[in-house]
Formats: C-alpha cells, structure tokens, sequence
C-alpha cells in the first residue's frame, strides 16, 4: 500500500466517520429501561431455581483460595 493509498484510505474512513456521527446526532434518544422492563424481558428465560442459586452462592472455588486442588 502506498502513502497515497493510506491516505485515500483514512478519507474514506473519516467520512464514513462523520456521517455515522451524523445519523446518531439526528436520530431519536432511546427509550431507557427501567428494571422492570428488563425483568420482563428475561422473565422465562432460565431455569435456575432460587434454591439452585442459593446452593452455589456461598461455595468456595479453587480460585477464590489461591490453592487450585481445592485443599484447605
């Protein structure tokens, strides 16, 4: 590639830069979510229980300890 080829080249990329810099100026602000919606959303989406949960959240990993075959 030559200088005047790089150089065609990061033209074209700042152009195509200032119009994508335009179309989110112009575009419409995206409705936030509230963590109502987002719970809705996934709402069905796994079947980890509260009990599954409950069972690995106070479990020690290998890693946690800094010991990796998991002897205290």
């Amino acid at each position: 590639m030559t200088s005047l080829d790089a150089a065609i080249q990061i033209r074209s990329l700042r152009t195509q830069l200032d119009v994508l810099e335009a179309k989110l100026r112009l575009a419409p602000p995206a409705k936030p979510h509230t963590l109502a919606d987002l719970r809705g959303m996934l709402k069905g989406q796994t079947q980890t229980t509260p009990e599954e949960i409950d069972a690995v959240k106070y479990r020690r990993f290998p890693a946690d300890s800094g010991n990796e075959s998991g002897n205290e």
